[in-house]
């Protein structure tokens, strides 16, 4: 084995006092003197410093042959081995194994002589050589992993065919050379977060390919580029045939290209020189090179594709599977390149860049806490750039707190100059236009939408912003502009440099400066712009003085954030004046004068927004404004009249929106020629109370897209609104004298939404006509006064919300159409109940596709989720034609066979009703609490804060002046249904989660005067099989399991809630009550359709049923009378399903005379039968078996056996039951075996080794005398359920002493062995828990729950929450004062991120629910599992006493007591020690472990399940004796 490293060469034998750069480490004198001295010779004839052990080891030995004396003699062997793969992991050294006349599969396996020797050394081992020998077998199988080059008797390698020493030789010294040449490059100390780049990039990069792979990392300055470019070199370099780094090409370039050249060629040649003379000659040297060999190349911070012109001006240069990367600022340059796989750099999260900052500042991952704060706020300003946190951390390193603070005062105005320079960089390369508009966005429209800007800053904006983007100055996210917090203080820094001592010779001012600068009239011709928040900063007196020197101000905006200080009047003089021409921006909220300024120069101004202003006519005069493309008046109560629209040809957007109580009241027409605006997009008249008429609309306005009318008297629209034929959004809500749609809009073929909410819409006010409004995607009825809505809305192919909530005289939902995502009807409180409010057969078209998932809302009301959500009112409860209902929140269904290829079977249905909590007091589930979580803004998405549609819309130019057109509601109610699937081998399987929110005010918990409260609602999805993910199809799903939850500011509960498989012919009107004759059973079976229900019947036989043959479900559940079944029974072809359960008098079944295949599943619980006949054999499918509760059943026949197609075997409570057939292997498809429990003190459990699909063993506390070893050989066992061998337990003796930690408390932790993850020998844990029912218990169900979580403090992190329904019904009934748990739990259950040695401490939390309230357990314990304990056989049982005790192997581990000091209950294998109240606990094998330190026991190869079921089975075994 060849290990090459720049270090210092360590041997066990030698004492090396020289550096090398291979270490040659080999065994036998069989390679001594050929292989491996033609190799030393080849080596150090190429130059390379080898180093080999020259002391003569014992000669002539096969090596195969030789190794166990080897293992014994030597002095270097696998030691030094370990040595080596140590220096590798540690990245010292890089190992290149040889594996000469050796399988690598024999040495990673250790089997056959590697095998044999370790084996025979292993006995007798005392624990420190087990260590050793351990680390011996680790080291072999880490080395035999490695990719390396196996010579075999052929003298092949694996990667090339060469058939002579010496082509092996030579291609090994090539590799090594390769390896050597690329010398790691240097990272740096300190790095955070680079092992994820790495990861990322890696899985991005496909080498296989044969083709040339072109890599862009891009991100802002000081994100760390450079450094991951580095690092992915250090990793992949080594494999190709040359690889160069060409640092900062950027300046480089400027100057010497022909040294830049040199060095890429030296690189891409392994270290070879070549003089070239000029550009041109190095340029084709370079192409004829990179043609030639398979290279990498990184090209570090380059910004202008001609810097790459001499080096790799195409990618077509290269040989294929080289790999170019280039770091850049610059994203347009990497596309211009061809960039394949572009890369950004992200900035890191908050725990990376608390590690980061602290290492640079403490010199420790964590912040001093009296720090903590400081460092806090500093990371915070950092904003996860690493440059800023490694620069600030260092700067702040061995301070004083005073110096900390000064520190951070002074960065919120200055910030480091270090980290400024760095970033100005990209700011800098910018053009003096593109410099501008950055410094407007830092300064001004940071987070505003992109339209918004462009339209404001002038043709050139959109082009600069592209730029801004692809120099990772700025980012823009759904269209909006955002920057980096240092970004933008870089560009207020260059803001402060223009002149650091006089604000006012600044070119951009907000907050405390303008406020200065206005009161003060310090203002200057430097001023560009000037914002200023009025709730932060209010000038009580601002004059033309004010304003007079400022002739080149472009922006002004004097805004008030809140509605409610919109109307803060500042005092303006008559005579006040605008100087500058050069104004494109005017917003001033509170304008106090009652127009503009005569001097008022329009000429360049884009957007007026005067809102709450005391302005009655906007200017006098008729000017024209060419380039206005928006007014805003809204608020402005003395508006009399709006500007002639000649004036404003290019007018796009008017807004004059108001709200119900304070608009524009004055406002009672709107000009005749508004038609004439023919670049008019948005038209708002909101609130304008006394606007009765619309004008009429003469020509063709095609570019008007919103127009809202809400609040106005309008009574009714003109037929020329057709002329509006690209209107997308019509608003007329809260329209009082609205009694009916205007029948003209529904000839708007381009109407997306259409809100006629809380107008008076009566009965037949809702035109026929209105399927014509093809594209109309939202509709808002609110609070209409209708009874029934037309069959033709079903015809809206596009319509996805429809809101009826509130229409208290609707009496019916109509067929509904195909693509409707949400139906709210929520508060409809009808009072009739002649016909169901949502018949079945309205969800025939909620059926025919998938509904991918999809965020839904409008106004108050959205969606998250697949399927079709339905919300009604609660009057009538859960609709009757769902079927399988609970009293609970959560429902189960069984899916149909085939269920994915079933053309009858359509999807399901789940509902649930909620109701307010008649005691607010009253006790629900936390998960289920009227209030839900904590902080519960944490879960919502965007769009569930607002509902308004202009925040949904992709025009966000549109949308941007309607921000403040909702209801600003602080109270909601949310809705979710967990939904899950089951398969047979008990995996669950998540399938979705989806969620209905509403804001309506009724949800609100104080009520006012005119505030209705929320009676009962029912919540309905519909979800489509489609909808499925088909990666769920290959699963066999068995079940469908819906689990609802509510979160609200008003107390209310899930009252009940209910499930139903939908098939074609269900939504048949004619179908509506087909199933009313059958019980709620046979309801619940939604797979089967033919069905004949006797349930409950006094019948004393089966009648006679007509066509048998087609039936497919027969129940004869709780036929009290019946005593026996007719011999036909069996003859019906096509029966699925036969129930007897509860027939108490039932005491035999007929015999079976013919196969039977489509017979699933057979119930017997609670029959009096004592046999099963033989002939049982004959149903050929039979899957289920249930005999629960048979009294009389002895034992089972040996003929079940071949029920080959059996997947549950349920044999429970039956008390005379005494043996199961001895062939119990047979059944290779049995998943589930159930049995118990039993008191017969004879009962043996057969041999269950052939059980190879067997998933789940429950043996409820059985009186079984002894289990079959071949139980531990069920691999199947746990395979796909996790914890799913547990073990419930009633034992007055407390805790099983063979639980080698135990404590009182409900807390414990423990440590787990080092390299626990991947230590063969170490299998997992067993958990326990000990309970004291309590004195006023009064329930049977209960649930054990166990937390478990990783860490050392409260930041610790959790893995798993495990709960678990106690199953064994004797537990409860036992005499026994105490009972509880044992669960074993895996190591492979532990999730992969917690693999390392960090993550040791792990921490068990345990609780017990009796219904619903918490019970902490008295005693808890852990025991380690190991599979040596199995190998050796070292599990002794001592049985008959009350203290039996089982030794199963003490290892050494520690515990802490979590919950203060303790006493301590502990057990040796030669005597109990209790030592209470001390933080010294002893441990079985008799090692001491104090404050919680101890030593881990080390591994060996075995199958941890294998090792869990024996212990299960002495477990069972022990229980049964101590008992009798």
């Amino acid at each position: 084995m060849a290990s090459s490293s720049t270090h210092r060469a360590s041997s066990s034998t030698t004492s090396i006092s020289r550096n090398y750069d291979v270490f040659l480490s080999f065994r036998g004198g069989d390679t001594r003197k050929n292989f491996t001295d033609h190799l030393y010779t080849t080596l150090t004839a190429s130059g390379i410093q080898t180093f080999r052990d020259d002391e003569e080891l014992e000669k002539g030995g096969d090596i195969a042959s030789d190794l166990l004396r080897a293992i014994e003699e030597s002095r270097w062997c696998l030691n030094e081995l370990v040595k080596i793969i140590e220096r590798k992991s540690q990245k010292e050294s890089m190992v290149l194994p040889i594996f000469y006349h050796v399988d690598p599969s024999d040495v990673r396996n250790q089997r056959g002589s590697f095998g044999d020797a370790l084996a025979y050394h292993e006995r007798d081992a005392n624990q420190e050589k087990k260590e050793m020998i351990q680390k011996w077998r680790i080291a072999l199988r880490e080395a035999a992993n490695l990719s390396g080059c196996h010579v075999n008797d052929q003298l092949k390698t694996e990667s090339l065919q060469h058939w002579y020493e010496t082509e092996v030789v030579k291609e090994i010294v090539d590799t090594i050379i390769r390896r050597l040449n690329h010398q790691p490059l240097s990272v740096g100390k300190s790095i955070v977060g680079i092992g994820v780049h790495l990861e990322k990039l890696k899985s991005l990069m496909n080498t296989e390919l044969n083709m040339v792979s072109v890599i862009g990392i891009y991100g802002i300055g000081g994100v760390g580029k450079t450094t991951i470019a580095k690092a992915i070199y250090n990793e992949i370099s080594h494999q190709y045939d040359g690889s160069s780094f060409l640092i900062n090409i950027k300046e480089r370039s400027k100057g010497d290209i022909l040294q830049l050249q040199q060095e890429l060629l030296h690189g891409i040649l392994r270290g070879k020189f070549f003089k070239i003379n000029n550009v041109n000659e190095g340029n084709s040297m370079i192409k004829r090179c990179l043609r030639s060999n398979r290279v990498l190349v990184i090209f570090d911070d380059v910004d202008e594709l001609k810097q790459l012109e001499y080096l790799a001006e195409e990618k077509d240069w290269f040989h294929a599977k080289s790999t170019i990367i280039i770091t850049s600022r610059d994203k347009h340059v990497l596309a211009q390149y061809g960039v394949d796989i572009p890369y950004e750099v992200s900035k890191l999260n908050k725990e990376e860049a608390i590690e980061l900052f602290s290492l640079w500042a403490f010199k420790q991952n964590r912040p001093q806490e009296v720090y903590k704060n400081l460092s806090y706020n500093i990371i915070d300003y950092a904003d996860g750039l690493p440059l800023a946190l490694k620069v600030l951390g260092a700067s702040l390193f061995g301070k004083k707190i005073s110096n900390w603070e000064s520190a951070l005062c002074k960065l919120k105005i200055i910030p480091h100059m270090e980290i400024h320079n760095v970033l100005r960089i990209s700011f800098d390369g910018l053009d003096d236009i593109e410099k501008g508009i950055f410094l407007d966005i830092a300064c001004f429209f940071k987070g505003d939408d992109r339209d918004f800007v462009s339209r404001i800053l002038g043709p050139h904006a959109e082009h600069a912003i592209t730029t801004l983007d692809d120099r990772c100055l700025i980012t823009v996210s759904k269209n909006m502009l955002d920057m980096h917090d240092l970004i933008q203080q870089m560009g207020w820094e260059i803001i402060r440099q223009e002149c650091p001592e006089d604000p006012g010779r600044r070119s951009r001012l907000w907050d405390s400066n303008a406020n200065d600068v206005l009161i003060r009239n310090k203002g200057t011709r430097a001023i560009e712009g000037l914002f200023l928040d009025r709730c932060k900063f209010n000038p009580l007196q601002i004059t033309t003085e004010s304003f007079k020197e400022m002739n080149r101000l472009r922006l002004l905006n004097i805004h008030n954030p809140r509605e409610d200080q919109l109307f803060l009047k500042d005092h303006l003089p008559r005579d006040f004046e605008f100087s500058s021409y050069e104004l494109t921006y005017l917003h001033w909220d509170g304008y106090p004068l009652e127009s503009l300024p005569m001097n008022f120069h329009a000429k360049n101004l884009v957007q007026l927004v005067l809102r709450g202003s005391n302005i009655k006519q906007v200017w006098r005069g008729n000017k024209l404004h060419d380039k206005l493309r928006v007014i805003d008046l809204s608020y402005s109560f003395h508006l009399i009249g709006i500007p002639d629209f000649s004036s404003v040809p290019n007018l796009e957007i008017l807004i004059l929106i108001g709200c119900t109580m304070h608009g524009c009241v004055n406002l009672e027409l709107l000009p005749r020629n508004i038609y004439k605006l023919k670049h008019l997009q948005i038209l708002s008249c909101n609130g304008c109370s006394k606007l009765e008429r619309f004008p009429e609309i003469k020509g063709n306005m095609r570019k008007l897209r919103v127009l809202d009318l809400s609040g106005t008297a309008i009574m009714d629209l003109p037929s020329s609104i057709t002329h509006l034929n690209g209107l997308q959004t019509l608003l007329l809500q809260e329209c009082s004298k609205l009694h009916k749609i205007p029948i003209h809009i529904c000839h708007l073929s381009s109407l997306e939404v259409l809100d006629l909410g809380h107008c008076n819409i009566m009965e037949g006010g809702i035109p026929s006509d209105i399927c014509h409004l093809s594209s109309l995607q939202k509709l808002n009825l609110e609070r209409g006064h209708f009874s029934s809505i037309p069959t033709t809305i079903n015809q809206l192919s596009s319509l996805e919300v429809l809101n009826l909530s509130h229409c208290n005289n609707l009496e019916q939902i109509t067929e509904l159409p195909s693509c409707l995502r949400l139906l709210d009807a929520h508060g409809s409180n009808r009072t009739s109940s002649r016909a169901p409010f949502l018949p079945l057969h309205s969800l025939v078209n909620c059926f025919r596709w998938a509904q991918d998932w999809k965020h839904t809302s409008f106004r108050d009301s959205s969606y998250h989720g697949k399927g079709t959500c339905i919300v009604l009112p609660g009057s009538d409860g859960i609709p009757e034609w769902i079927l399988n209902r609970g009293d609970n929140f959560s429902s189960v269904i069984e899916l149909p066979q085939n269920w994915h290829q079933n053309n009858e079977f359509l999807g399901f249905a789940i509902c649930c009703v909620y109701v307010p909590l008649s005691d607010e007091s009253e006790d629900i589930p936390e998960k289920e609490s009227a209030h839900g979580p904590e902080n519960e803004s944490d879960n919502k998405s965007e769009d569930e804060s607002t509902h308004s549609w202009e925040n949904e819309r992709d025009d966000k130019s549109v949308a941007e002046s309607f921000h403040k057109n909702e209801h600003k509601h602080t109270h909601s109610c949310r809705l979710e249904c967990f939904l899950g699937a089951l398969g047979d081998s008990f995996d669950f399987q998540f399938v979705d989660r989806p969620g209905f929110q509403s804001t309506c005010f009724c949800y609100k918990e104080d009520k006012g005067e005119d505030n209705e409260s929320v009676s009962g609602q029912t919540w309905v999805v519909c979800y489509s099989k489609a909808a499925i993910p088909e990666m769920f199809h290959s699963y066999q799903l068995t079940d469908i399991l819906a689990r609802f939850h509510i979160y609200s500011e008003k107390a209310l509960k899930v009252k009940e809630c209910g499930v139903r498989l939908i098939y074609s012919q269900d939504l048949q009107q004619s179908h509506e009550d087909a199933d009313v004759r059958i019980c709620r059973a046979c309801r619940q079976d939604g797979t089967l359709r033919r069905k004949c229900c006797f349930k409950g019947s006094d019948m004393n036989e089966v009648p006679i049923i007509g066509n048998p043959l087609e039936l497919d479900s027969l129940c004869l559940r709780d036929c009290k009378n019946l005593t026996s079944l007719p011999s036909s029974i069996f003859g019906f072809k096509s029966l699925a399903t036969l129930s007897c359960s509860g027939c108490s008098q039932l005491e035999s079944i007929p015999e079976i005379l013919q196969d039977m295949e489509s017979l699933r599943k057979l119930s017997l619980s609670g029959t009096a039968i004592k046999e099963i006949p033989s002939s049982i054999q004959r149903l050929r499918g039979l899957q289920y078996l249930l005999l629960s509760n048979c009294k009389n059943l002895v034992n089972l026949p040996e003929s079940i056996c071949n029920l080959t197609s059996l997947k549950f075997l349920i044999v429970e409570s039956c008390p005379s039951f005494k043996k199961l057939p001895d062939n119990l292997g047979r059944l290779q498809s049995l998943l589930h075996l159930s049995v118990g429990p039993l008191d017969s003190m004879n009962f043996q459990l057969p041999s269950l080794s052939g059980l190879c699909s067997l998933r789940q063993l429950e043996l409820q506390a059985c009186n079984i005398r002894e289990i079959p070893s071949e139980i531990c050989y069920l691999s199947s066992l746990g395979r796909e359920f996790r914890r799913s061998v547990r073990t419930f337990f009633a034992e007055s003796n407390g805790i099983p002493e063979w639980i080698s930690h135990q404590k009182s408390g409900f807390k414990i932790t423990m440590k787990l062995p080092w390299s626990w993850y991947e230590n063969d020998d170490f299998l997992g844990f067993v958990l326990c828990s000990l309970y004291v029912p309590l004195e006023i218990e009064t329930k049977t169900h209960r649930i054990f729950s166990c937390i478990l979580n990783f860490g050392d403090d409260s930041d610790s992190f959790l893995f798993d929450d495990l709960r678990l329904e106690q199953i064994c019904e004797c537990c409860y009934y036992e005499d026994a004062s105490n009972q509880g748990l044992l669960v074993y739990y895996s190591k492979s259950d532990i999730p992969e991120k917690f693999h390392s040695n960090e993550w040791r401490t792990l921490n068990a939390s345990f609780n017990v629910y009796f219904g619903i309230k918490p019970v902490k357990a008295a005693r808890c314990g852990f025991h380690f599992l190991y599979a040596h304990d199995y190998e050796q056989n070292n599990l002794t049982m001592v049985q008959g006493s009350s203290s039996s005790h089982v030794d199963l192997g003490g290892h050494r581990s520690a515990v802490q007591d979590t919950n203060g000091t303790h006493s301590q209950r502990s057990c040796d294998t030669r005597s109990t020690v209790e030592d209470t109240n001390t933080d010294l606990e002893r441990h079985c094998d008799g090692t001491t472990l104090i404050d919680g330190i101890g030593v881990d026991a080390q591994d060996h190869e075995m199958d941890h399940m294998h090792r869990w079921l024996e212990l299960l089975c002495k477990f069972v075994h022990w229980i049964c004796c101590t008992r009798h």
